[in-house]
């Protein structure tokens, strides 16, 4: 009967799955398209929420029933409700003065910033779209003194302006290779912060110091892999702001290490991860408020209001410095992206277990999903259970923020962006793999363990050693020992170096077409351009691609009315998803006020009737 109790929630939980599977396609909401904007969705009638509300009933259900028949076969092993809400644990027993850990910090850390001295940098040629909004964010609020008043930003205002500024204070040279680099140092400075997070982790399991330091190396192994090799051309460092508030929060919950202080930065990430990055900082802000709520069912009055405190401060600090009109320019800006992003730039998540694109995909990364619940819920309500309530409070915020990160895949279901949508989820799963690994029951397994440790370190390192350098971009002994010469060298290379030759005679020509002109605009996806030519835009849209609404056409055509030229692509109408096929007011605006001047290469120079 035993087995049997193990094994019926399991089995209820696999048909819940199967079963939303099969019914995935029917979970649907009521199509509307009131502000007419062109997508995928409007494409194929999908409403913006199916694919979260599918995602949703995937997570929900499985679990539901896992936790309802499990409660109901294990009745005698389940923990009570006041226990789990009320009790205010104290900490187990950590680990101190680990000098083997330290030192396997310090050699993981000393891999790191080899691989990043030895590694070519980034020559390859422009992105015109995703390079050029970073580039030209910059030059705009260098020429316009703005920030969401002059630019419509798209991703947050660190990411779009003001880390490109930066780069070229910091490098004193406003070049591609300046604001490269920059980004380049980021992608490195983000794994150090997975290593910081990585070891501090390591601490909050009680086990004896060999677990620990073999969880720590197994760990690092899973990162290097994923971080460095997996996703190394991911510009990762916009999770940033993440890895800092599960440090702190390790900190403040289970560690007990200067736990007001951690508290407080936690609450400064309520308006510094929205500036970084908008959408992480959404995920982050509905994590704390997560947090609070556990904090008040625990009753611990004072942290709350340390937090509280940090957020009110930070948020009157911001509105002080950037001043009312950008303020309501940001609010704008932000519920507008949030709104309809996912509107005009999403993709249909694919139907798990299925042949669509990307499925396999994303069908483990849905499975992990219920996996890790799985995990987290009985650690929660086992009365038999070797991790104190804090450690259970952590892994299950992990596990909520990871929930969060994954409207990253849903709402753009493409292979990267379920890559870095589920990055979360991967990381939880690994470190409760590791866990159950270690801290199994098994005395021969322990004794092996104890026997084969010493012996199996060395080939671990040796394992993340090889992955570090196992990318595809390529490492040398000469480049090691050339860094500062390769840096200013890079530094200081000319755009053109960057740029397609047709490209280059492009921008050529237009420079010369437009050297009177105190601005520039285009009307297609294009953001380089302004970069080049050293001209801000005309207009808030030098992202075009950004622009959705009926309201952001109208102000498009307002905001142009004193222009004399304007670039759109030759072949209008070559891409379904087109500026001229996304924003038909605009469309027939410039076909009655404005006429083809010249082509050069695939674009058309537009000029303004006479």
């Amino acid at each position: 009967m035993l087995w049997l109790k193990k094994i019926i929630p399991l089995v209820f939980s696999i048909i819940t799955v199967i079963l939303v599977s099969f019914f995935w396609d029917q979970i649907t909401l009521p199509y509307k398209n009131t502000n007419e904007i062109i997508g995928e969705y409007s494409k194929n009638n999908h409403h913006q929420l199916n694919d979260t509300l599918r995602f949703i009933c995937f997570l929900f259900f499985p679990l539901l029933v896992f936790c309802t028949t499990y409660i109901l076969t294990n009745q005698n092993k389940i923990k009570s409700y006041k226990y789990i809400f009320y009790t205010s644990e104290l900490n187990g027993s950590i680990n101190k003065n680990n000098y083997e850990k330290n030192f396997y910090f310090i050699f993981f850390c000393l891999i790191l910033f080899i691989n990043f001295l030895s590694l070519d940098l980034p020559d390859h040629k422009l992105d015109i779209f995703h390079e050029g909004q970073l580039l030209s964010g910059a030059l705009n609020y260098n020429l316009k003194d703005k920030l969401w008043t002059g630019s419509y930003i798209n991703t947050g205002l660190f990411y779009d302006i003001l880390n490109t500024k930066f780069s070229w204070l910091f490098f004193e040279k406003e070049s591609i290779g300046a604001y490269r680099l920059f980004s380049f140092v980021f992608n490195y400075i983000y794994p150090f912060f997975v290593i910081i997070l990585i070891y501090q982790i390591s601490r909050i399991f009680n086990f004896s110091k060999k677990r620990e330091n073999l969880f720590f190396v197994l760990f690092i192994i899973f990162c290097f892999y994923f971080y460095n090799t997996k996703s190394y051309n991911f510009p990762n460092y916009r999770d940033l702001f993440t890895i800092f508030f599960l440090i702190c929060l390790c900190n403040a919950l289970i560690l007990n290490k200067l736990k007001n202080l951690n508290y407080f930065l936690i609450g400064s990430f309520s308006i510094t991860s929205l500036l970084w990055s908008l959408d992480r900082g959404i995920f982050l802000n509905a994590t704390m408020i997560l947090l609070i709520v556990i904090l008040l069912f625990k009753k611990q009055f004072f942290e709350i209001l340390v937090i509280c405190t940090s957020i009110l401060l930070f948020w009157v600090l911001f509105i002080f410095a950037v001043g009312i009109e950008e303020l309501n320019s940001f609010v704008f800006n932000s519920t507008n992206m949030l709104k309809y992003n996912e509107i005009w730039n999403g993709i249909i998540h694919p139907q798990p277990f299925s042949d669509d694109k990307n499925s396999t995909r994303a069908s483990k990364a849905l499975i992990l999903f219920v996996i890790n619940g799985i995990f987290i819920f009985k650690y929660l309500i086992k009365k038999k259970n070797k991790l104190n309530l804090n450690t259970i409070l952590f892994l299950g915020l992990f596990f909520i923020i990871g929930i969060f990160y994954y409207k990253v895949g849903i709402s753009r279901s493409d292979g990267g962006h379920i890559v870095i949508g589920s990055s979360i989820n991967y990381i939880l799963f690994v470190i409760l793999i590791i866990y159950e690994l270690l801290s199994s029951d098994y005395i021969k397994f322990k004794k092996k363990l104890n026997f084969n440790i010493n012996f199996l370190m060395p080939i671990f390192l040796l394992l993340i050693t090889l992955i570090s350098f196992n990318q595809k971009n390529k490492h040398s002994f000469e480049n090691f020992i050339s860094f500062n010469k390769r840096i200013n060298d890079f530094i200081s290379k000319e755009s053109n170096y960057f740029l397609q030759k047709d490209y280059l005679n492009f921008i050529n020509q237009l420079r010369t077409l437009t050297k009177n002109e105190n601005c520039i605009q285009n009307f297609n996806y294009d953001s380089t351009m302004y970069y080049l030519l050293g001209k801000k835009s005309c207009t808030q849209y030098y992202l075009i691609f950004t622009m959705a609404t009926k309201n952001d056409q109208e102000k498009f055509i307002d905001q142009i009315k004193g222009i004399n030229y304007l670039v759109v692509d030759n072949y209008k109408h070559a891409d379904k998803f087109s500026a001229y096929s996304r924003f038909p007011l605009v469309k027939n605006h410039l076909e009655k006020y404005f006429q083809v001047l010249t082509t050069i290469n695939e674009y058309d120079i537009l000029i303004k009737r006479n």
